[in-house]
C-alpha cells in the first residue's frame, strides 16, 4: 500500500482519512463502486452496481451506512424483516445450532442491509465464543443478536453485552469465577483481545479485572432449554482494586467504563475496523491505526459508527491500492458469489452451503479459538481451496443450476456465458480488468462460466 502512486498520505498519515473526492483522488467508477460493495456488504449485482454509479459516491456511501430500502433478493426489506423474525423465532423455539446458523446465513445471502451483517461477522470474530464449549444455541442466538442489534454502537456497550452474555461467560468459565477464587481468563481475554490489546496493561490490572468480574454464575429461568448467567452480588468481590490507574470497589460496569477510556480503547477499535474494511494480509500500519484512533476517540468512549462512516468515506478506502489486500473468508467468497450472480429464489441449498463452509475452514458460531479466526492467507490453504472448487462444482451440476443461471442472465437479456462472465469477474473479483473472460476457451454453459470465474485467483481476494 505505501509504494501505491494513489496513497497520497505516505508520511502523512492523516490524510489516509480525509474525505474521498473524486475530482482528486480518481473518478466514481464502477470498479470503485464493486469495491465498495465487496469491502462494506458481500458484493452486489450489475444493476445494483449501475444504480450506484449513476448516484454518486455520497448517496452510495450512505446507503450503504443505512441499508438498502430492497434486498437483493427483491424483498423489501419489511418482508425481509418479517421472514427473518420468523426464522430466528424457529430456532428458539426448537433450538438446535444448525437452525442458529441458517438463520444467520439467511440474514448474509438476502439481507438489505449487508453493512450490518459484516459488522456482526467481524464482531464475531472479535468477540470470539465456540458453538461446542458453550453447548447452549440458545445463548450464541442471544450474542449474535446482541451484536447485530449494536453493530454500531459505542464501544463501551458491546463490551457490557458481551461480557453479561451466557455465551461469552460459557465460553471464558466466567461462572466459575467468586470472590474467593477470581479466574483470570475472562479478565484477561477482555483486556488483550476484546478492549485495549497486547501491551496496554499489566499482570496488576488482569488480577483486578478478574476481581471485578466475578459474581457471574449459571441461573435456572423459565426455559430449561438454555442456561441464563446471572449477576449474583453474593459472589463478587466488592474489594478495592487498582485497575488501569484508578482504586475503588471496581465491578463489571466500572471495569468496562474504565477501559473504555484508555487511549488504546481507539487503537483497538480502529485495528479491528482496518482488518475488516481495508487489508487483512499485512499487519496495520501504526501510524494509519493511530490516526484513525484520534477520530473516534471521545470523551470516555470510542464512536464505532463514526469509525465506520470515516473508514467508507475516505481516500485511503477508495484509494486503487487497497484492492485485493483481503483475502476473502469461505463466507465472503459463497455469499459474494451467490449476491454478485443474483442467485435467488432459491439460492444454492442453504444446508449444502453451511456443510461446505465447514469444509472451507468457517463454521459460523464455532471459530477455532477466543481469538477467532487467523484471517488473511490463512484461509487458502491447498485442502481449504480444494473444498471452494468442490463447492463450485456441485452447486453448478445440481438439477436446474444452468437453467436458473440461464433464466436470470441468458438470452432474454442478449448475453452470453461469456459476456456474463466477465461482468460477473468484474463485479466479484478485484483487479480483473478488461472485457474478455480469462480461459483457454469461450465457456459453452453459464454455470461453466461461473466456475472458471470463481477459478481466478483474484476471485478469492477482495
Amino acid at each position: 500500500m505505501g509504494t501505491d502512486p494513489e496513497s497520497p498520505w505516505d508520511g502523512e498519515p492523516a490524510a489516509a482519512w480525509e474525505p474521498y473526492d473524486p475530482s482528486r483522488d480518481g473518478a466514481w467508477d464502477l470498479a470503485r463502486v464493486a469495491h465498495l460493495h465487496r469491502r462494506a456488504g458481500f458484493g452486489a449485482g450489475a444493476s445494483r452496481l449501475a444504480r450506484d454509479v449513476s448516484d454518486g459516491h455520497e448517496a452510495s456511501i450512505r446507503r450503504i451506512v443505512e441499508g438498502d430500502p430492497v434486498g437483493p433478493d427483491g424483498r423489501t426489506r419489511a418482508e425481509f424483516d418479517d421472514l427473518a423474525g420468523s426464522m430466528t423465532d424457529s430456532a428458539r423455539r426448537d433450538p438446535a445450532i444448525g437452525r442458529v446458523r441458517l438463520a444467520w446465513l439467511f440474514r448474509l445471502l438476502n439481507g438489505p442491509h449487508p453493512l450490518q451483517e459484516r459488522m456482526t461477522l467481524a464482531w464475531h470474530g472479535h468477540y470470539a465464543t465456540g458453538a461446542r464449549k458453550v453447548a447452549d444455541p440458545l445463548a450464541m442466538l442471544d450474542q449474535v443478536e446482541a451484536m447485530r442489534g449494536l453493530w454500531n454502537a459505542p464501544v463501551s456497550k458491546l463490551h457490557r453485552a458481551m461480557l453479561d452474555s451466557a455465551a461469552m461467560q460459557l465460553w471464558l468459565d466466567g461462572p466459575s469465577s467468586d470472590r474467593d477464587r477470581p479466574n483470570e481468563n475472562l479478565g484477561r481475554e477482555f483486556l488483550e483481545l476484546f478492549a485495549l490489546g497486547e501491551g496496554a496493561y499489566g499482570e496488576g490490572d488482569v488480577k483486578a479485572a478478574a476481581r471485578a468480574l466475578t459474581g457471574y454464575r449459571v441461573g435456572g429461568g423459565a426455559d430449561l432449554r438454555a442456561r441464563s448467567v446471572v449477576f449474583d452480588p453474593k459472589r463478587h468481590d466488592g474489594g478495592e482494586k487498582l485497575l488501569l490507574g484508578e482504586t475503588g470497589p471496581w465491578g463489571p460496569a466500572d471495569l468496562v467504563r474504565i477501559a473504555s477510556k484508555q487511549p488504546p480503547a481507539a487503537r483497538a477499535v480502529a485495528r479491528r475496523l482496518f482488518l475488516t474494511f481495508i487489508d487483512d494480509i499485512t499487519p496495520p500500519p501504526a501510524p494509519l491505526v493511530d490516526a484513525l484512533a484520534d477520530l473516534i476517540r471521545t470523551p470516555g468512549d470510542v464512536d464505532v459508527a463514526r469509525g465506520i462512516r470515516v473508514v467508507l468515506g475516505s481516500r485511503c478506502f477508495h484509494s486503487g491500492g487497497v484492492r485485493g489486500r483481503k483475502v476473502k473468508s469461505p463466507v465472503d467468497f459463497v455469499v459474494g458469489l451467490i449476491r454478485t450472480t443474483g442467485w435467488f429464489r432459491p439460492t444454492p441449498d442453504p444446508i449444502t452451503i453451511d456443510v461446505s463452509l465447514t469444509r472451507m475452514g468457517q463454521t459460523l458460531l464455532d471459530p477455532p479459538s477466543v481469538a477467532g479466526w487467523s484471517g488473511g492467507y490463512s484461509w487458502l490453504g491447498a485442502p481449504l481451496l480444494i473444498a471452494r472448487a468442490n463447492f463450485m462444482a456441485e452447486i453448478t451440476s445440481t438439477a436446474g443450476a444452468e437453467a436458473k443461471l440461464r433464466t436470470l442472465h441468458g438470452k432474454s437479456r442478449g448475453g452470453s456465458p461469456s459476456s456474463w462472465g466477465a461482468s460477473v469477474a468484474g463485479a466479484f473479483a478485484p483487479c480483473v480488468q478488461g472485457p474478455g473472460l480469462r480461459g483457454a476457451k469461450a465457456p459453452a454453459s453459464y454455470a461453466e462460466a461461473l466456475r472458471l470465474v470463481a477459478s481466478y485467483p483474484e476471485a478469492h481476494l477482495a
